[in-house]
């Protein structure tokens, strides 16, 4: 026995009963106490999986909350708001008729003696009449030109835009993931024409290119619902690239990971390997992308519709609904509540899905304080 053991044996051996047994008790209990700590902590961390983490991590932050009440309260609005609503998209409400009166005015210049002089001389007057009403009990955010209800159009506006950001991010990111997956399992010539195909697309000026489909479009006569369908197509067309990219990136350094090589080993066919094994390690950066992406149609939809090339009328969408301000300045002024309502539409989707792609980054980052 070691000298300081039995320095301590000697000790305690010259304790009284009921100090030894005292001894005891604390030394049980604080062993008792300790093991209990010590499972209760294991069962924790054993229970707490890596997806209860991440939704943990993501409900912990203010902003991705705050996304997530605006982009529900958007799509109740949207998709169930005309359920109670007693107008329609496309009703026109004749009460509401307003006429107004406009002047066309000439000058008339002559000279007499060496002077010259000006004279003003009304032509005519044209009286028109449109169906625009402020804000009133019966039209909450009134009426347009054609005497529609602003509020109703302004639902069944975000019906088409939020359906045309989902439509499109998901098609972008099936085509993205596809050739972004074959570019980086295969590498080599695969991924040389992939990529240089990618690199020709976001060399392509976007806006010309939108310019000159529309005009084509209207010149084989393709209107109504066929415009909205050919507006999607268009949008997935320009926006499948980033995806392609990011896949392919990913792609490049987890395929030479153990698991595939023991995959390889195994006789696993290729298609499975890419869409069992490597898109499966891809999702988390899918998730975020699609997230942030859907503001970015949004957004890129309102423009072109903003500049006429995107929802015809007399369909709503957000962004055609402040292009009467470029057909009819007197409304920028005069109407405020046509197109500043919808306007605060776009930009709280925009800003929801931004909150929300930001907080899912900040969940699925390992590094992240738990």
């Amino acid at each position: 026995m070691p000298e300081n053991a039995e320095r301590q044996h000697r000790k305690r051996a010259r304790l009284p009963p009921e100090t030894e047994a005292v001894r005891r008790t604390v030394v049980e209990k604080t062993t008792g106490d300790s093991a209990r700590l010590e499972e209760g902590l294991a069962d924790k961390i054993q229970t707490v999986s890596p997806r209860r983490l991440i939704l943990r991590r993501f409900f912990r932050s203010k902003l991705s909350m705050a996304g997530l009440v605006m982009i529900v309260a958007l799509f109740l609005f949207s998709f169930l708001g005309p359920v109670f609503s007693p107008w329609g998209q496309t009703e026109v409400d004749y009460d509401n008729e307003q006429g107004r009166s406009s002047y066309i005015e000439r000058k008339i210049e002559f000279t007499v003696d060496g002077a010259t002089y000006e004279i003003i001389d009304v032509a005519r007057t044209v009286y028109t009449s449109n169906y625009l009403a402020p804000p009133s009990a019966k039209h909450w955010l009134g009426t347009d030109l054609e005497g529609r209800d602003v509020l109703t159009r302004i639902m069944y506006g975000g019906r088409i835009s939020l359906m045309i950001g989902f439509i499109v991010v998901f098609m972008s990111m099936f085509i993205g993931v596809l050739l972004g997956g074959l570019a980086g399992y295969y590498g080599r010539h695969v991924e040389q024409i992939v990529m240089r195909v990618v690199d020709i697309f976001n060399c392509l000026p976007t806006l010309p290119l939108l310019l000159i489909i529309s005009a084509l479009l209207e010149a084989f006569g393709v209107k109504g619902l066929s415009s909205i369908y050919w507006l999607m197509l268009v949008l997935t067309f320009f926006s499948w690239t980033g995806t392609a990219r990011l896949v392919r990136g990913q792609l490049l350094s987890l395929r030479e990971q153990e698991f595939i090589l023991a995959a390889e080993a195994m006789g696993v066919p290729p298609m499975r390997k890419i869409f069992r094994h490597l898109i499966p390690n891809v999702i988390p950066q899918l998730i975020v992308g699609m997230t942030l992406a859907l503001g970015s149609v949004i957004l890129y939809e309102a423009a072109l519709s903003f500049l006429g090339l995107g929802v015809p009328l007399p369909y709503a969408a957000w962004g055609t609904m402040i292009n009467t301000i470029t057909r009819h300045p007197e409304i920028l002024a005069g109407f405020p509540n046509v197109w500043i309502p919808p306007g605060l539409c776009i930009v709280t989707a925009v800003l929801a899905f931004n909150f929300i792609g930001d907080g899912l980054r900040d969940a699925f980052d390992p590094r992240a304080k738990r």
